[in-house]
């Protein structure tokens, strides 16, 4: 019984933080994404460096402070071992797979599938809308569609049956 309040906790609490990111990102001409330099930059999470432009994602704090990530599933990593609990959030950015341009991770649609290329292999890519998502969906049948509060409790290596 206690493990089932502590995931029930732990759920409320990442959607909780969802709803405060949703909230710190809403004035993203205030807190723009910062330009990648895949000379320089590397992953907050696990170094790596930053040369899959589509994949990029990042977070930008009050203070201007930017993190990096080279794939999603860093990113959420990142929040989920509570780094950004000492940050002052003020937006959080994913890549358009359809255009490569920058997103509000809070409005974006997400497309899971195990055979998705992605730099650290979580194979979670982003979309505008859904629409999109569910037209890159036809190239993997069974690929999953995700919200990014559904990025939280996603098991990120189930195979997809």
């Amino acid at each position: 019984m206690y493990i089932k309040q502590k995931r029930v906790l732990l759920t409320l609490l990442m959607l909780t933080t969802i709803l405060i990111l949703g909230t710190a990102c809403s004035n993203d001409s205030t807190y723009p994404p910062e330009s990648i330099n895949p000379e320089v930059d590397v992953c907050a999470v696990c170094n790596m460096s930053l040369v899959h432009d589509e994949h990029i994602t990042q977070l930008i704090t009050k203070d201007k402070t930017a993190y990096k990530f080279d794939d999603i599933g860093c990113m959420v990593q990142f929040i989920e071992a509570g780094e950004k609990n000492s940050l002052d959030l003020g937006a959080v950015y994913v890549k358009d797979t359809d255009n490569n341009q920058w997103i509000e991770w809070t409005n974006a649609v997400h497309v899971y599938h195990p055979d998705i290329w992605t730099p650290m292999a979580y194979g979670v890519i982003s979309f505008s809308n859904e629409e999109s998502a569910r037209r890159y969906m036809m190239e993997y049948p069974d690929a999953e569609l995700i919200t990014t509060p559904q990025l939280f409790e996603h098991n990120w290596f189930e195979l997809v049956k």
